[in-house]
């Protein structure tokens, strides 16, 4: 797998900037050596609460910050323990034009920016994404469309966006994404046997990706196996 040109891409883990040498080792060098433009990590355990906020440097990011403010905005500590990797300069949400014939791949990207920078208001944004999403008929829009939809604690309606959004998308690991987000739905209102059945579905459906892994450990974890039998000792 190889991140598309300009990625930013980051995990959060203790020793993610360990080291740089070695891509095998540490998360940091091997997301660079994946062809991630720039990434965040830690050279050693700092708190939880000393890390980068992911959330932050992804708001700055959007609203056109550089890499390196994006990231001295998004720590509450300045430290040793933590590095950032990549252009300090760069900006890679500079470029927020809807239309063009550029980068054409990247239009329900540039949807979401847009809507995310034109419209400060949830409910307008909301109303604008789902303007969209009917519009171009785009299963990333819609999947969007859900999560602004889940976020403001509209179950049911979210749901039906994640299912329409599956309809849409034709790659079988994007469909599956879409069943994972709804098993999820069903967990948080304990409906577990509902969640169970949209798994074996979907362990079914998408047995032959790689993706399916997940679709088992949660198997494992919500419907797991009885244990073998055992004989009992003379």
């Amino acid at each position: 797998m190889q991140f598309k040109k300009g990625a930013i891409a980051a995990h959060l883990h203790s020793f993610s900037g360990a080291q740089l040498l070695n891509p095998a080792k540490n998360w940091s060098v091997g997301l660079i050596d994946r062809g991630a433009a720039a990434t965040l990590g830690n050279v050693w355990e700092p708190y939880l609460g000393f890390t980068h906020r992911f959330d932050i440097f992804y708001d700055r990011l959007l609203k056109n910050y550089s890499l390196v403010e994006a990231a001295y905005m998004s720590i509450n500590v300045l430290s040793w323990q933590n590095i950032v990797i990549g252009d300090p300069l760069y900006r890679p949400f500079k470029t927020t034009a809807v239309r063009t014939n550029a980068m054409v791949k990247d239009r329900d990207y540039k949807l979401i920016r847009y809507a995310q920078s034109r419209f400060p208001d949830p409910e307008i944004r909301l109303a604008e994404l789902l303007k969209a999403a009917e519009r171009t008929k785009s299963g990333t829009v819609y999947e969007m469309v859900a999560f602004h939809t889940l976020e403001g604690g509209n179950n049911e309606q979210a749901a039906k966006g994640f299912r329409r959004a599956k309809e849409l998308f034709t790659d079988s690991a994007d469909k599956l994404r879409q069943d994972l987000h709804l098993v999820e739905l069903e967990r948080r209102r304990d409906k577990i046997p509902d969640a169970i059945k949209i798994l074996k579905q979907a362990k079914k459906a998408y047995k032959d990706i790689p993706e399916v892994k997940a679709v088992e450990g949660l198997l494992t974890i919500l419907d797991p196996p009885s244990p073998p039998l055992t004989k009992p000792k003379n």
